[in-house]
């Protein structure tokens, strides 16, 4: 990293000959490509393998690989717009807070500071240019879906040997920023080189080795980058900036109510706000990009908003002062539903319709139709009441005629009030059933008016 805005780059092929023969002042051209091969050990015994355990204790953070963004819509350029980058490539972002308009009072200054250091950055690229003797001979080209390196100097490499071959060395646009994802950390950002690959060249994927003003930064690991196109290299942990991530979630008041397929749908909004507190450690101003899970049911509202989307992330650009906190809110709000089931009117949530009626709907058409499916189920309950009262009718009747004849039977053919009693039972139950027949078919008719009234699809607002 040899400034905020310009990096050198280079690039390294490494050669391996496995053959048992020389390579002798060969011609060769590296590919850079993805095409579909493989090798499968059809003979080779399957054996299990154990799980290895890293041993306990401190160890080193792992690579990070940050995903690459999509282009999105030109924001508008006004002046409290939130979270946008309207810097253009090769521009630093604007210095106070994760806002939109000029510098603060006291950074102006710093500002013009970088690009003083950065006016001889041509001069000092030249320079190392010159020192390097190691520079490539290299043509690039494309060929359909293949990328070719074709080194223009003969190359000998002996049997059994590697080679490393420089490809690439460029000045090429990038800057040094912090990355954080809770995900990955919880505490701290990552030191990372936003890269924009100015080169002309398709660049391979591999690891990457940033060095800056001389020392060892870190390692990184790149996939594979096309000309024009941007990705984050996280290299380290940016143990100079903390960050507390704090969740709230609430549920907003029913909104909607909505028929349909013998359902009412009871909509509501679910809102869950995520708080990071980032603190600037450093003497230095800090870029931080804020990496958030997308939620794909759910849209950022409010004045935070994202400069740019990955595939899992959003992500949000804040700028801190030196020894400056700042909290951005990152807001998300998705619809949802609940739902009462209204086709069975022997099991309707009577509560919860109830419930809506004392609810102010702006659409009286909604209001109507609960009350009058309440009616209905409310008839439909009276009939299930007069059958269960019938058929308890009937079962006493069958009951005591029952006794009636096994007293006749015991006492003889001559009891003629036992035979009266059983008369009267067969009465009871023939005039019973007679009710029975009626009530159901009454309950029929109701139960069939209620299924067809409940097919309608119908919509209305609520107001809280």
């Amino acid at each position: 990293v040899l400034a905020n805005e310009r990096l050198l780059m280079q690039g390294m092929a490494i050669v391996d000959n496995v053959q048992d023969e020389d390579w002798q002042n060969v011609e060769m051209v590296l590919i850079s490509a993805a095409p579909i091969s493989f090798i499968q050990p059809l003979y080779e015994p399957v054996q299990p393998v154990r799980k290895r355990v890293a041993a306990q204790g401190y160890q080193s953070a792992g690579p990070v690989v940050a995903e690459r963004a999509q282009r999105m819509e030109p924001m508008a350029a006004a002046s409290g717009s939130v979270g946008g980058w309207t810097g253009s490539a090769g521009q630093p972002p604007q210095e106070q807070g994760w806002g939109g308009g000029p510098p603060a009072p006291g950074q102006a200054a710093s500002l013009r500071r970088r690009f003083s250091e950065e006016s001889d950055i041509d001069a000092r690229l030249d320079a190392v240019f010159r020192e390097d003797a190691a520079a490539p001979s290299v043509e690039a080209g494309s060929s359909g879906e293949l990328f070719e390196y074709r080194i223009t100097e003969p190359v000998t490499v002996p049997r059994n040997t590697s080679a490393l071959i420089p490809i690439v060395q460029e000045a090429v646009e990038g800057e040094r920023l912090s990355l954080f994802n809770s995900v990955k950390n919880r505490q701290h950002p990552y030191c990372t080189v936003r890269l924009k690959n100015t080169s002309g060249l398709t660049l391979e994927s591999g690891p990457v080795t940033i060095v800056e003003d001389g020392a060892y930064a870190g390692e990184a690991l790149l996939d594979v980058l096309k000309p024009g196109d941007t990705r984050f290299l996280p290299y380290a942990l940016d143990q100079d900036c903390h960050v507390i991530v704090r969740n709230e979630y609430e549920d907003q008041p029913i909104w909607r109510v909505r028929l349909f397929g013998q359902t009412v749908y009871r909509d509501y909004r679910s809102r869950s706000s995520t708080i990071y507190r980032i603190e600037n450690l450093a003497d230095k101003d800090k870029v931080v990009f804020v990496e958030h899970p997308v939620n794909p049911q759910a849209k950022v509202i409010g004045e935070a908003q994202p400069s740019e989307t990955t595939e899992s992330y959003h992500r949000f650009v804040v700028n801190l002062a030196p020894r400056q906190l700042q909290e951005l809110s990152v807001i998300q709000e998705q619809e949802l539903s609940t739902a009462i089931w209204i086709a069975e009117p022997e099991n309707l949530d009577t509560h919860s319709l109830n419930w809506l009626i004392e609810q102010n709907m702006l659409d009286k058409e909604m209001l109507g139709f609960v009350k009058e499916i309440l009616k209905k189920q409310s008839e439909i309950h009276k009939m299930v009441e007069m059958g269960q009262s019938i058929r308890a009718r009937i079962q006493q009747a069958t009951t005591d005629q029952q006794r009636a004849r096994e007293n006749l039977k015991s006492l003889g053919a001559s009891n003629e009030r036992y035979r009266l009693a059983i008369d009267d039972a067969e009465d009871k139950i023939i005039e019973a059933n007679s009710e029975l027949v009626k009530v159901s078919e009454q309950y029929a008719a109701l139960r069939r008016e209620f299924m067809e009234f409940t097919q309608q699809k119908l919509e209305a607002e609520v107001f809280s």
